[in-house]
């Protein structure tokens, strides 16, 4: 499912809003083998700590990270930027789960 978002960070159609936990649950629930998310995980972890999201993100990012399934492409960074972009991710996400 292809989502963009306007300035204002509200989804183009409201149907199809990653901010959703229905939808996002529907994401998840009728994959059949494999769910990609593209984006950064860091706006959408202070989106939530601003309450314009659920913590749906978080909680699937938590569970990418004990999985070691979230991966930082090599792109975007080497080996050790990957795993200090995990370490600063984890904290934050720990952060965010006491608030």
């Amino acid at each position: 499912m292809s989502t963009s978002v306007t300035a204002e960070k509200k989804s183009k159609n409201s149907t199809k809003s990653p901010s959703d936990r229905y939808v996002f649950n529907t994401l998840l629930t009728r994959s059949k083998s494999l769910v990609v998310a593209i984006g950064s995980p860091l706006h959408l972890l202070r989106m939530e700590s601003h309450g314009e999201l659920d913590h749906c993100w978080s909680s699937y990012m938590s569970e990418c990270l004990k999985n070691d399934t979230f991966i930082v492409p090599t792109v975007v960074a080497n080996r050790s930027k990957q795993e200090e972009f995990k370490i600063e991710l984890k904290t934050k996400l720990i952060k965010a789960s006491e608030l």
